[in-house]
């Protein structure tokens, strides 16, 4: 077994540095992987997010679809009715976000 008192004193320094070189890498290592991890858990809840945003774009949709034909059909005066006409026609199509995931 090596005793510490007998060593000179450039040995100490350099087993001194040398364990303090190896824990800052340890140290480093472990905060590199935990960032790497935490980047890969952004990128799921972010594909994540992208998802609902499509699905509630499309949940608003229909329920305005649907409030437009509810409008149409309760609507007992046929000028009302057709009032809606160049409004279903000239309606440009919603702007959809990405549907790649």
């Amino acid at each position: 077994m090596i005793n510490l008192a007998n060593m000179r004193v450039g040995k100490r320094l350099a087993l001194g540095f040398g364990i303090c070189l190896v824990l800052t890498i340890g140290i480093g290592a472990m905060a590199y992987w935990g960032l790497a991890s935490m980047k890969h858990a952004s990128d799921d809840l972010r594909e994540q997010s992208n998802r609902m945003l499509v699905i509630k774009d499309a949940s608003v949709d229909i329920a305005n679809l649907y409030l437009d034909i509810w409008h149409v059909v309760t609507t007992k005066d046929p000028a009302a009715r057709q009032e809606f006409r160049p409004h279903w026609r000239n309606r440009e199509p919603p702007t959809r976000r990405s549907w790649r995931y």
